[in-house]
């Protein structure tokens, strides 16, 4: 209820340019997008006893909440053709969440390791795409918020997608700068928690990136989270998410501040539910077929518009506009409403093996790792979040990490012969 008051009064107002209309479907569409709503959380898992759980509520926050109403509000279609896509949604959520709560955690065989190599790995190569991300910007430090835009058009004509500048600048944020901070938080090793900050502040200064200015409160939300709430996570989770947007829609009524709806309602949840919608709309005839990925292109396929410029083209500012959207989106995109189950079986498999990766480190680094997955599928396609957002580098520190306990109960290998001796 908060949410749709939230959008009636803030975002409507202020993001009407992108499509954030307000036309409400008739009342029984509405009740329907309450029970829908509502259902998951009358059987998700209330305590936190496996990192992937983490992530489920935030998919479930995040995406699946705003699946049940707004693309109503949006799409050219009736009600009753909306509801296929947000029922097809609901399927595929569930068919994730009972992935996630009955498949066995996949183990890898970690290697000997230490803690002290593990804090080095990370303030080396966190200090050092810092420094690479700063050089970029000629060490000037731009913490403004009004010239945002500029600087990330600016950012991405000098660190172009899948480029070496590019790579910095993901694995920074998505991978090095959240896990220094965690690690640092759990070992108290402050030096690698501001490094992680300074590393963020960096990438903010050069791209104007708001979601890295951000990332050091959410890294501390969720370790709080995950250290004191493993009982309570969830109706804590819920609560903290209905406070920001009831704050976010405090401040721009009756102050006149954007920025929270901005950076929130709009952006972490309320656009994925018009996202999707758009994605849908336009790919339901004609799924991509992966046509506009880096595979085809391997395969000497012609180059085709991407899906991003698509949805850019036909529902944003033009063909430069880069409309990205979530991995469930994308997959549908590319496959239809299969592609709906297919990522819903990988995102399941890439977090089963950061629950196996749990029980040989930490849980806390684990279930905020599993945590920036979700983020992060919320916002790009599974393909691309393996090397563009750092998932598979996160999933190489976890493994590295798992090492750490290995070698610590371990034992010695002449205490071995002895014993053997005696």
């Amino acid at each position: 209820m908060i949410l749709n008051r939230s959008y009636a009064s803030a975002e409507t107002v202020l993001f009407a340019y992108q499509g954030l209309v307000l036309r409400p479907p008739p009342f029984e569409y509405l009740l329907l997008g309450y029970a829908l709503s509502a259902l998951p959380a009358c059987w998700l898992p209330l305590q936190l006893r496996a990192p992937s759980h983490l992530a489920i509520w935030i998919t479930y926050v995040t995406l699946i909440v705003p699946m049940t109403f707004f693309p109503y509000h949006v799409s050219k279609y009736p009600p009753e053709r909306v509801t296929i896509l947000v029922l097809s949604m609901m399927g595929a959520f569930m068919m994730y969440a009972l992935l996630l709560l009955n498949l066995r955690p996949i183990r890898i065989r970690p290697i000997p390791f230490s803690h002290r190599s593990m804090f080095w790995v990370l303030l080396i190569a966190t200090g050092g795409l810092a420094l690479a991300v700063a050089a970029l910007n000629g060490f000037r430090l731009e913490l403004s918020l009004e010239d945002t835009y500029t600087r990330r058009l600016e950012a991405r004509e000098t660190a172009t997608s899948g480029s070496l500048a590019g790579y910095a600048l993901a694995w920074l944020a998505g991978s090095f700068a959240p896990l220094s901070i965690t690690y640092g938080l759990i070992r108290k090793r402050w030096l690698l928690v501001a490094t992680g900050v300074v590393g963020l502040m960096a990438i903010f200064s050069f791209s104007g990136t708001k979601s890295s200015l951000f990332t050091p409160i959410i890294v501390l939300l969720l370790f709080w989270l995950v250290r004191t709430g493993r009982r309570s996570f969830a109706p804590t989770l819920i609560l903290g998410a209905t406070a920001l947007v009831w704050i976010s829609m405090f401040l721009w009524v009756n102050k006149g501040n954007p920025i929270l709806s901005e950076s929130f309602s709009r952006r972490l949840i309320i656009s994925k539910g018009v996202s999707t919608t758009f994605y849908w709309q336009a790919f339901e005839r004609e799924p991509m077929m992966m046509r506009d990925s880096i595979f085809a292109r391997l395969i000497g396929r012609p180059d085709v518009l991407p899906k991003s410029r698509i949805i850019g083209r036909d529902y944003g500012f033009g063909v430069d506009e880069n409309y990205n959207a979530n991995a469930w989106a994308s997959a549908f995109g590319n496959f239809g409403y299969p592609g709906l189950l297919l990522c819903s079986l990988l995102c399941a498999i890439l977090l089963k093996l950061v629950d196996g990766l749990a029980n040989e480190s930490s849980f806390e680094l684990a279930a905020v790792s599993g945590a920036f997955f979700a983020i992060v599928w919320g916002e790009q396609a599974v393909e691309t979040t393996l090397l563009s957002s750092g998932v598979v580098v996160t999933l190489g520190l976890l493994w590295l990490l798992s090492g750490c306990k290995a070698t610590r109960t371990a034992s010695p290998p002449a205490l071995t012969a002895e014993a053997a001796g005696a």
